[in-house]
């Protein structure tokens, strides 16, 4: 008697038979589908099994064979007659062996892929001994990255030391606005909260925030119309240099903005002392 789930199992059987065509797949399939299961009868003729699938009439007939002779998933018994019709007989024995199969190798038990005998070993060629410089491209050893971009070097805005020490790449100039290359002390702010959260462990982090803000509270202590012009004003380079000498002395980060913008800012500390 055949098994309540014989059918799907012999769908299940025919996804994982490798070496079948598409064309052979999908008609035996369509054989599968014409099985009926009360009366045993299963003769779905050529000319149906083409209209049915979109396949040419020879296409089939070659599927057919090749399902019988060669890999020996069903059985057939012509008929004759003009619609060429012929029973086919599933092997439900071989079908299920091959469910049973598959079955088996699932739940076998397997071995790691990272034991010392199978550990991947990249070749010499793609392993570096030190980091990427800033700015150059290297061959990446990272399956996780993009394949069509390089990889990131190291550090993202150049090499900071614990002590505040900051020497720029130029990877810096990438953040200047597009109009007249001049950004707002605001954003300069964000960046350096974003290169602060890559080292936060680092003690020179702690005293760049306080360099910041101090040196943010002496602009404003100038007016509003100087902190305005600092800001319209100062690129990125001058950050850097006004936040380091800021952290080297109270005062400094402000005596080296008045220096480099000269008596534009102190032309905007005189027009707010008029306007009090």
């Amino acid at each position: 008697m055949l098994e309540k789930n014989a059918v799907l199992f012999a769908h299940k059987a025919l996804t994982l038979v490798g070496e079948l065509s598409v064309a052979d797949r999908r008609v035996a399939g369509a054989i599968i589908d014409h099985f009926n299961k009360r009366t045993g009868q299963c003769d779905p003729g050529n000319e149906r099994l083409a209209e049915l699938l979109g396949l040419d009439a020879r296409t089939v007939r070659r599927a057919t064979s090749d399902l019988c002779s060669v890999y020996g998933l069903f059985s057939k018994v012509s008929h004759g007659g003009k619609s060429h019709r012929a029973a086919y007989t599933p092997n439900w024995k071989k079908l299920t062996a091959i469910v049973e199969d598959w079955d088996c190798r699932m739940r076998a038990r397997r071995e790691p892929i990272n034991t010392d005998d199978h550990r991947a070993n990249p070749p010499a060629s793609t392993g570096r001994l030190r980091p990427a410089q800033p700015g150059k491209i290297a061959l990446q050893t990272l399956r996780s990255n993009l394949s069509h971009k390089p990889t990131a070097p190291s550090s993202t805005w150049g090499d900071v030391t614990c002590d505040g020490r900051h020497v720029l790449s130029d990877r810096c100039r990438d953040l200047q606005l597009e109009e007249g290359g001049r950004r707002s002390w605001e954003h300069a702010k964000e960046v350096s909260g974003r290169w602060k959260a890559r080292d936060g462990t680092c003690h020179g982090t702690a005293a760049r925030a306080q360099a910041e803000r101090r040196l943010d509270a002496d602009l404003r202590r100038l007016g509003w119309q100087a902190h305005a012009y600092a800001i319209e004003y100062m690129d990125d380079v001058m950050v850097e240099a006004a936040a380091l000498a800021e952290m080297r002395r109270h005062g400094g980060g402000l005596q080296l903005v008045i220096d480099q913008l000269g008596p534009r800012i102190l032309h905007g500390t005189r027009t707010v002392g008029d306007r009090n």
